[in-house]
């Protein structure tokens, strides 16, 4: 188990490159330019551009597939192809303010929020508070962007009420509420894989099994890891029932169910391909 763990790829980015290839599932149109930035399968030739700058590229083009008007932000922001200039920003601050604007492109009216929750260009001031802490909150606040009222609690609740007990716990709140107490690295997976769901009440059980949850209920006792990288992947699914032969194959499976027998890395990339073209067999 040990050498298998080793070959996975970075938890966060792999989090953030399957969140943004879900918003964009049901857009089959864009399989070309999917099959160009992401490692395609092993019958396709893979990208022989620089790993981590394709993850990113890639993860950002694809949310905005379909939105040409964003081009100069999205040129601006991204590390673009090699004809093009690469933006000359800190690769850290870009990779954040990119994944963030670009979930708000086309919502002018959030730009308030947006300036005070993220990294901003040079010619705006950058914000003080925590990085990590205003990393987190900027996500969820900005995949929530346009219901302010929800501001106060955390925003995984977007128009849920009853979600806001379990949003207080799981994110860091503003500053005029008490901070959550748990791990950072455990809570902003915890956060993301339920902002995912959020909506989606009938996928507790599955949620429950998969996520670290409240400390009244049970934590999960899989692998961390594993689990980790289950979750993202298993919630990006669920609802879909008719994809499950194609989620047993790509993804590890419960501890029920046979584990794939594929290498971790081709599968995890496989996964994140096939999840922006969900419902879409090939």
């Amino acid at each position: 188990m040990q050498s298998q763990l080793a070959h996975l790829t970075s938890v966060v980015d792999n989090q953030v490159r399957a969140s943004l290839h879900v918003i964009c599932c049901g857009q089959p149109s864009q399989s070309q330019l999917a099959r160009h930035l992401l490692w395609t399968t092993k019958s396709e030739p893979a990208c022989t551009s620089s790993v981590v700058d394709n993850q990113v590229r890639a993860s950002l083009h694809v949310i905005c597939c379909g939105q040409p008007s964003q081009s100069q932000l999205a040129r601006h922001l991204l590390w673009t192809t090699k004809s093009e200039p690469a933006c000359p920003s800190s690769v850290a601050d870009n990779k954040v303010r990119a994944i963030l604007h670009v979930i708000c492109c086309g919502q002018p009216s959030q730009s308030q929020l947006a300036r005070h929750l993220l990294w901003t260009t040079k010619s705006q001031p950058a914000c003080t508070s925590s990085v990590v802490e205003n990393q987190v909150r900027a996500s969820l606040q900005v995949i929530c962007c346009g219901q302010p009222s929800q501001s106060q609690l955390a925003f995984i609740c977007c128009g849920q009420p009853s979600q806001s007990q379990l949003a207080r716990h799981l994110l860091w709140t503003t500053k005029s509420e008490p901070a959550c107490t748990s791990s950072i690295v455990d809570n902003q997976v915890r956060a993301s894989l339920h902002v995912i769901c959020c909506g989606q009440p009938s996928q507790s059980q599955l949620a429950r099994h998969l996520l670290w949850t409240t400390k009244s209920e049970p934590a999960c006792t899989s692998s961390v890891v594993d689990i980790r990288v289950r979750a993202s992947l298993h919630v990006l699914y669920c609802g879909q029932p008719s994809q499950s032969q194609l989620a047993r194959h790509l993804l590890w499976t419960s501890v029920l169910e046979p584990a794939c027998t594929s290498s971790i890395v081709d599968n995890q990339v496989r996964a994140s391909l096939h999840v922006i073209c969900c419902g879409h067999p090939c």
